[in-house]
């Protein structure tokens, strides 16, 4: 084998990836939400998979939708899982939304449709950051093609790049969106602005009313409107090309309206997004909803027991008198915390596998739970400091009757209130500590558009590795193992440039988690025995296990390494060798592959899947 060189580059680099998210304050709150990433990342693909059923050979893509801290699971720890997993885009209500996940250092397009014409400072923003805008009305079209008219004026035209603009169109639910009345003049606004450069009209996208009931008429009258929008768009020389109109219920159930690109919310979450239970049987509804997994669990520790005499009363108002001596319990959540306090005695918390009923009013910062009369066995069950589960994921537990039972839904709160699950998920707030459990990354396959959305994806991957952690990279020679490493990269936040690893046998990037680049067959020749003894066993600056290893064209050593690593393998539609080309090492020629500057066609889509191989 040829002697290789190792380089090591040294350039700074900021050091703040690979947090645990949420809140991280000093001191844990006493009340915690458990935000499960890998439900999310299950959900995503889930969502993404059903998008694709419609048209295969041009599959929907998916925006995932992030607004309102993603639904309180957390926006920037959300946004990151979903683009891991099958999302493309993001979409959020609010501009200041959409600059908080760019100064997370999220890069994927990201679309706001939520904002004031006449806000000049946040209209800056948006172009500064990148960050597409949906326009409703007359104004905003002007305020954005304003704002870019002076840009170009005062730019080289390689400096100037046309902000993204998504037309709004009110199909029906008379809220947001051009309105009829000023259709014609936005039409020629934005085809004069389009065909100028001023601006990109990337697409146009509306809002279903009634999207939840699936057999209601109007969703097939809004989608009629929607189709001689685009078309009235198409014949004013807009070329809207990403266009979607399906939130959470209509991904679910009208493939019909899949478009482009659907844009989900509380699904993605793992919530029910349907009225009715007929609803699950239309179209795709049903398997789709069946694989939905709730992420939250909202949940606090009893901080206090006491024996409640009988007669005496709880809570405010005297509202729940004790028939018998009772034990209670208190739980430090109240309505200041988004418990409803329209709930008080009419929900129950799970402790250790059994409901118990919460009585009396709620308070400001806690609510009472009564645990059974003295000396019962549920009483004696519970102790200090064990955890009562508000709400969570369903399953299996012992009712407070004593009867089998499913554990607290946020679904079975809001039927309680007759309101909707999405209030009862995005209320917790303030003095709740958000905690995340597991990577956000289970296996998946995705189709990406280019070399860019390569990169993305990659980014977004990055955010699940862990120190120690082995990439396997496999694919033909120019399937882009190189460009995907590069996004690896970039969403670790390492320093040094990374190209293909054609000179070298390891190449190390100094960050806040090191990261070292293989070319495995360089390193290993024909022999497999120990890839990472060899790797080892270069004089590298940084140990292995503090460290993210990606290896190229390590298929052949996957099956040696004796840890978990995570193997990904790209496709591209023109085929390619699945080794380095050049002579055979046992005639003694150069094993090396020839250098491959042009690692991806940018414009050509490939298909990226990846696994845990679990040892």
């Amino acid at each position: 084998m040829m002697s290789m060189p190792i380089q090591s580059s040294s350039h700074a680099v900021s050091s703040d990836h690979l947090s645990a998210g949420g809140n991280d304050a000093a001191l844990p709150g006493l009340l915690t939400m458990t935000i499960d990433r890998d439900a999310l990342a299950h959900n995503a693909q889930a969502v993404a998979r059903n998008a694709q059923l419609a048209n295969p050979d041009h599959p929907a893509e998916l925006m995932a939708v992030v607004k309102a801290n993603g639904y309180n699971h957390g926006a920037v720890e959300a946004a990151r899982v979903f683009l891991a997993n099958g999302a493309t885009q993001l979409g959020v209500a609010t501009i200041t939304e959409a600059v908080e996940l760019r100064q997370a250092g999220i890069s994927a397009p990201i679309l706001a449709w939520i904002w004031n014409a006449d806000d000049h400072v946040s209209v800056k923003a948006a172009l500064d950051y990148g960050i597409d805008l949906g326009v409703p009305t007359l104004a905003h079209i002007r305020a954005i093609v304003d704002e870019a008219t002076e840009r170009k004026r005062s730019q080289e035209d390689w400096e100037f790049v046309p902000p993204r603009v998504t037309v709004m169109v009110d199909s029906g639910l008379s809220r947001s969106g051009i309105s009829p009345d000023q259709w014609d003049d936005a039409l020629k606004e934005l085809s004069a602005a389009s065909s100028d450069s001023i601006i990109d009209v990337t697409g146009a996208f509306t809002h279903l009313a009634s999207a939840d009931a699936a057999d209601n008429p109007s969703n097939n009258r809004q989608k009629a409107q929607f189709d001689a929008a685009i078309e009235e768009l198409q014949a004013a020389g807009i070329p809207v090309r990403i266009n979607h109109m399906c939130n959470s219920p209509a991904s679910v159930t009208r493939p019909d309206m899949f478009y482009q690109m659907v844009r989900p919310g509380v699904a993605l979450y793992g919530m029910d997004p349907l009225e009715e239970p007929a609803d699950r049987s239309a179209s795709t509804g049903s398997s789709l909803v069946s694989q939905l997994k709730p992420a939250m669990t909202l949940s606090a520790p009893i901080v206090a027991k006491r024996l409640v005499k009988a007669g005496e009363s709880v809570s405010y108002g005297g509202t729940w008198t004790a028939d018998v001596d009772t034990v209670t319990g208190v739980v430090p959540a109240g309505y200041a915390d988004g418990i409803p306090r329209a709930l008080s005695g009419r929900m129950e918390v799970a402790i250790n596998g059994r409901r118990y009923p919460q009585i009396g009013r709620v308070c400001m910062d806690q609510i009472v739970v009564a645990l059974g009369p003295a000396g019962s066995k549920q009483a004696s069950a519970v102790h200090q400091g064990d955890e009562a589960v508000i709400f969570g994921p369903p399953g299996e537990c012992i009712g407070s009757d004593g009867k089998p039972a499913s554990l607290p839904t946020a679904t079975e709160l809001a039927e309680t209130l007759g309101t909707i699950h999405y209030e009862i998920l995005t209320s917790p707030h303030t003095r709740v500590h958000r905690r995340y459990v597991g990577r956000g990354l289970v296996d998946g396959r995705v189709r990406v558009r280019n070399a860019e959305a390569t990169q993305t994806l990659a980014e977004s991957i990055a955010h699940a590795l862990r120190p120690g952690d082995v990439v396997v990279l496999d694919g033909p020679l120019g399937a882009g193992k190189t460009t995907f490493t590069q996004g690896l990269a970039r969403g670790l936040h390492v320093s040094g440039r990374v190209t293909s690893p054609t000179f070298t046998i390891a190449r190390e990037h100094p960050g806040p988690v090191p990261f070292i680049h293989v070319d495995a067959y360089r390193l290993l020749g024909d022999t497999t025995t120990d890839p990472i003894g060899a790797l080892d066993s270069l004089d590298l600056d940084t140990r292995i296990p503090d460290s993210i290893v990606v290896a190229e064209w390590a298929a052949d050593m996957a099956d040696a390494l004796e840890q978990d690593y995570l193997l990904i393998r790209l496709e591209r539609a023109t085929g390619g060798s699945e080794r380095p080309a050049g002579n055979d090492a046992s005639a003694g020629g150069d094993t090396s592959a020839p250098a491959d500057p042009v690692d991806f066609d940018e414009d050509e889509p490939r298909v990226i899947s990846w696994t845990w191989v679990r040892r």
